[in-house]
């Protein structure tokens, strides 16, 4: 898949906002809320938005691997304007 040139913007920025920020990488189940500004006149799917997002924070090595996001909650929020809030929890051992 090619990457667009806003993607590749976004990751940019969403990363040097994300590297501002202390954080350990999570090696164990996590727990990923999305809360996400809506969209403009563009549709836009909220399932997109989640797969960039776990992407690069991957990437950026928050998550050790994408495959340990075991929960996810993700929803349009009128709070947040342009861009995620994205918070990552542990979760309990079960």
């Amino acid at each position: 898949m090619h990457k667009t040139d806003a993607y590749t913007n976004w990751a940019i920025e969403a990363g040097w906002a994300l590297k501002q920020q202390k954080y350990s990488k999570f090696t164990t189940p996590v727990s990923v809320e999305l809360q996400v500004g809506p969209p403009d006149r563009r549709k836009r799917d909220l399932d997109n938005v989640q797969k960039a997002t776990f992407d690069l924070l991957e990437h950026l090595g928050v998550i050790e691997n994408d495959n340990l996001i075991h929960r996810i909650h993700a929803y349009w929020d009128r709070e947040v304007k342009n861009g995620i809030l994205v918070t990552v929890s542990e979760m309990a051992a079960q």
